[in-house]
């Protein structure tokens, strides 16, 4: 039996209307709601936001059981990065300091 982290997440693009979708990460990834992640779909990446996670022990029983049940299409794609904002913000910030050092 492995540990995995089970996590739902919806699609940035549309999360008011987005209904759920099953990812998997690696166990004790950290995840957390509301986080942004990537996740690996049918159309390539796309970024998406942590509904939920839970950390498993499981066999391949109880893991198709969840599949089935949540609608999911085996096997379950991955949960690929979180997303930190903070690096973006940290080239936002260094490109207005390279403005202001040309005026």
């Amino acid at each position: 039996m492995d540990y995995m982290d089970y996590v739902t997440v919806k699609h940035e693009s549309v999360l008011m209307e987005s209904q759920p979708y099953l990812f998997i990460a690696p166990a004790f990834s950290g995840l957390k709601e509301g986080d942004s992640v990537i996740v690996e779909t049918s159309r390539g990446e796309q970024l998406a936001k942590v509904n939920a996670v839970t950390t498993v022990n499981m066999d391949d029983e109880i893991a198709d059981f969840i599949i089935k049940s949540t609608g999911a299409k085996s096997p379950l794609k991955r949960v690929l990065k979180k997303i930190i904002y903070m690096d973006f913000e940290y080239e936002d910030d260094d490109e207005q300091s390279r403005d202001d050092s040309q005026t």
